[in-house]
């Protein structure tokens, strides 16, 4: 997101992968990224002058199944903002 906004909502999307990568990059705008309860979630991003936020952690319950999705989030937030729900 360049100068603007994106919302992606992935709570109903389903995988047959392991792991599965995505790069979210902000630059003046922001990001707003939702993910299943039921994955598994790493975010690995880096904020410079903005903000790269993973709210998962709180809300989301623990799981013993390894066999879950795992998503890995990457990418930078320059004056901006990413938020992984």
């Amino acid at each position: 997101a360049i100068f603007g906004g994106v919302e992606l909502d992935l709570r109903p999307a389903a995988t047959k992968k392991d792991e599965i990568v995505l790069e979210a990059n902000a630059m003046f705008g922001g990001i707003e990224l939702r993910v299943p309860d039921t994955w598994k979630v790493d975010v690995r991003g880096a904020g410079i002058f903005g903000g790269y936020e993973d709210k998962t952690l709180d809300t989301r319950s623990v799981h013993q199944d390894d066999k879950r999705p795992h998503l890995v989030v990457t990418g930078y937030a320059f004056f901006g903002g990413v938020t992984v729900h």
